[in-house]
């Protein structure tokens, strides 16, 4: 039997084929690689599966991967590590609160470039537009725009949005990520039309959202379409994002060819493309600084 790993928690999978969902664990010599290495498995595979019950069954292999999205781990020690946070997405719908707590564009910069790096196709949404800062938001919105990815405005105290969002997803395998409270689950749950997750509204003291999924789900919406819902990131270290940094931050990348040194740093080399044209005006200062940032910790 074959299904998709649409829940995992504690070395026990969900896994849902047409006839229903199982909950598995791992074949004797998968668990012992899963034991050495957490990403083996991850929400999204593709695995072949026995069922030993109405409802139970064992995971016995794994498909190869079209899709992961991946970031480094949290921490100090984790930032070496890789940490899958799903497979086989082909699309990665990035939420931003305009308010509440408040995005930065250096991050969803981030995000972009981990999803580029795997041909994952990126929507920027920048939710809970009700509470103010359009006119910024929709002046940022053209800056990712010009880089080639898509961007929507959403709302659901409004609704605004809702439809135009049901449409990019319907037919879809989508991951919806971003920081915690920025309402990714609610948003999920309007357009589930039901209340599956829960959601908190974001600490007064620090300003920051709090975690409410606590594990990457996999839900079905009723338009069509499958959706990741995934635990908030405080913190997203972009992992192996050399292919997208280069499709994100074309406009450096096409300058930096006509560097002097080959191995130009653009910081202190004479004769750098990429300097002359911050100095005219040609581009973003702020943009150049997180280009600059993301290759060194690359």
């Amino acid at each position: 039997m074959q299904g998709m790993v649409t829940m995992k928690s504690k070395g026990l999978f969900k896994v849902k084929d047409h006839e229903g969902e199982f909950l598995c664990s791992l074949r004797g010599t998968l668990l012992r690689e899963y034991n050495e290495n957490r990403n083996l498995v991850a929400v999204g595979d593709d695995v072949d599966f026995q069922a030993t019950s109405a409802n139970r069954g064992v995971i016995t292999s794994i498909h190869e991967r079209k899709t992961v999205l991946a970031r480094r781990g949290a921490g100090p020690r984790g930032r070496y590590h890789q940490q899958v946070v799903a497979a086989n997405i082909q699309q990665a719908v990035l939420v931003f609160a305009v308010k509440e707590p408040p995005y930065k564009l250096n991050s969803i910069e981030r995000y972009l470039v981990a999803a580029r790096s795997q041909d994952i196709e990126p929507i920027v949404c920048f939710n809970k537009v009700d509470l103010g800062r359009r006119e910024e938001a929709e002046r940022d919105g053209e800056v990712i725009r010009k880089n080639g990815s898509q961007v929507i405005y959403t709302s659901i105290i409004t609704g605004e949005g809702m439809e135009i969002l049901q449409g990019i997803l319907k037919d879809h395998l989508s991951l919806f990520a971003g920081s915690s409270g920025v309402g990714k689950t609610s948003i999920i749950n309007m357009l589930e039309k039901q209340e599956r997750g829960r959601t908190k509204e974001v600490s007064r003291s620090s300003g920051k959202g709090r975690h409410t999924t606590t594990a990457p789900s996999i839900y079905e919406l009723p338009g069509g379409g499958l959706v990741v819902d995934t635990p908030g990131m405080r913190e997203f270290g972009v992992w192996d994002g050399e292919q997208g940094i280069k499709k994100q931050f074309k406009d450096i990348e096409d300058l930096a060819r006509y560097c002097h040194f080959s191995d130009c740093t653009h910081t202190h080399e004479p004769r750098c493309r990429v300097k002359a044209a911050l100095e005219n005006g040609e581009i973003d200062p702020r943009q150049l600084e997180n280009y600059l940032k993301l290759i060194k910790e690359l």
